[in-house]
């Protein structure tokens, strides 16, 4: 499927970015900016606030996530501190996807599965890669935070 047929996307004006071959260029109003950096390795897509109220990205899913219930999301950023990668959970995916795409960052990778995915030794594994659980789930040391009886808070 195609990004458009997935996503909405919209920007009341032209806005530059980073082509793949790392030259300038400028996407028009309503058109998505896949940007790179100067030497042309991918960044992701790029959300901003825009320079004025009002002249911000917006993004959405145009059709809900088909998961009822339990989920996590996994998402993938570049911004200022390097790649992220982050696993929120949720009841509503369709609500966490739409809040994630509204960050002003580059967005590399967005999905979600059924489920809470368990965190184990501080990270959250899926699909070959370390995701970040949410902080507030987890303690300094990285531990899952557990009820008095050691049951986890969250369980699928």
């Amino acid at each position: 499927m195609s990004f458009a047929a997935l996503f909405a996307f919209q920007r009341p004006s032209v806005a530059p970015y980073r082509k793949s071959d790392g030259t300038l260029s400028v996407a028009p109003a309503d058109v998505p900016r896949f940007d790179h950096d100067a030497g042309g390795s991918p960044l992701g897509l790029l959300v901003e606030a825009g320079a004025e109220m009002g002249q911000h990205d917006s993004i959405a899913l145009r059709a809900p996530v088909p998961i009822e219930g339990a989920a996590t999301v996994f998402h993938e950023v570049a911004n200022a501190d390097g790649i992220q990668r982050r696993a929120h959970y949720t009841l509503n995916a369709t609500a966490t996807v739409n809040a994630c795409l509204a960050q002003v960052c580059h967005h590399r990778a967005i999905g979600a599965v059924a489920g809470f995915v368990a965190i184990r030794s501080g990270v959250v594994a899926y699909q070959g890669k370390r995701w970040t659980p949410p902080a507030i789930v987890t303690l300094a040391d990285g531990k899952a935070i557990t009820l008095a009886n050691g049951f986890r808070l969250l369980a699928s």
